[in-house]
């Protein structure tokens, strides 16, 4: 959680505008790789929105892995077991008041961000997409119809997510300097 949301009263945070799922590629990418442009996201969000990461509280025992495994049943931490998996990240697509999925720089199909994005549009809730428009996520038309928007970069999308559901002022969000150098740096490009 960001300093400028652990400032806030207890009470003022259970008031935020809206919840947004953070929903993107896992497998096969590095632990770091996943969770830093969610906590980028999260960062940069004004106070009165919350984001929501199918990876929270599991930096303890994934920090360092290199390639993401699809799950993890065979450690004792039922909550990144496959039935663990599926749990929690369904239970918080259904809670989310708007779906952000970053599926930029992919190359391959993403099944569990699929499979989100498939609950989130059945629910009829707001999904914003970013991919490129040349991309195996961007030109597939089953994500085309199911995306409110989609944008070619993730700052784009994020921009985008925090005006839907903003119900005062939208401030600007300021990005770390190095972010899309980092990003790149992860996609090897």
């Amino acid at each position: 959680m960001s300093e400028k949301r652990q400032n806030l009263p207890e009470r003022r945070r259970a008031q935020a505008d809206g919840l947004i799922y953070l929903a993107g590629p896992i497998t096969g990418l590095s632990f770091e790789e996943v969770v830093y442009w969610r906590k980028v996201v999260n960062d940069v969000m004004p106070a009165y929105i919350e984001t929501a990461s199918p990876l929270r509280g599991k930096d303890e025992y994934l920090t360092g892995v290199e390639r993401m495994a699809e799950s993890y049943d065979h450690i004792d931490r039922p909550m990144s077991s496959g039935d663990g998996l599926f749990l929690r990240d369904t239970f918080d697509v259904r809670r989310c008041t708007l779906v952000l999925a970053n599926l930029t720089g992919t190359e391959v199909a993403s099944i569990g961000t699929i499979a989100e994005l498939g609950i989130a549009w059945e629910r009829q809730t707001p999904i914003i997409v970013a991919a490129e428009p040349d991309s195996i996520h961007g030109r597939h038309p089953f994500i085309k119809k199911m995306a409110g928007m989609i944008f070619p970069t993730l700052k784009e999308a994020t921009g985008f997510a925090v005006k839907t559901i903003s119900t005062g002022k939208v401030v600007p969000l300021e990005w770390p300097e190095d972010f899309d150098a980092v990003v790149s740096s992860f996609r090897g490009k």
